[in-house]
């Protein structure tokens, strides 16, 4: 018998080739963060995994680098992104946020930061888009990049 997962969290969008792999997540918290992070592991052991990981200034903003240092030790590419809500990031926390993690590239625009992991990820990756909380968020994500994810999958 299979558990399915609750609506939000670790939701696969679809498969794209053999082992291509879309989630979205509404993990909030860094102890979120990283139970989602370890199951991924454990389930897919083999597969890179690259984070899109909403970033926001607001009430969830003291999670933010913590959740990015807890990301950093555990997946191989962080791409933060605004919080699609139209807030900024200060300058004093990109700064954090990149220092916590050298390696990660920031996309303001949330659905740009989508269309560059899905462009930029490996047949075999996982891209994991945090922070869809709810299933407006979700068709948004659905909606907005259908027709380009076809598009990667059948040029390669």
């Amino acid at each position: 018998e299979q558990i399915s997962p609750l609506a939000g969290y670790m939701e696969f969008l679809e498969c794209y080739g053999e082992d291509r792999k879309i989630m979205t997540d509404c993990a909030q918290t860094p102890s979120e963060l990283q139970n989602l992070l370890l199951s991924i592991k454990w389930h897919f052991p083999y597969n890179d995994v690259t984070l899109v990981l909403r970033c926001s200034e607001d009430h969830e903003g003291k999670n933010t680098l913590k959740m990015a240092k807890v990301a950093a030790k555990m997946v191989n590419r962080i791409i933060f992104t605004g919080d699609g809500n139209g807030g900024t990031l200060t300058e004093r926390t990109r700064r954090d946020l990149m220092f916590c993690c050298p390696k990660a590239i920031e996309i303001e625009d949330r659905k740009k930061a989508m269309e560059y992991a899905i462009n930029n990820c490996k047949p075999s990756e996982i891209i994991v888009i945090q922070g869809v909380r709810s299933p407006t968020d979700k068709s948004c994500i659905v909606n907005n990049t259908d027709a380009m994810l076809k598009a990667v999958v059948t040029s390669q």
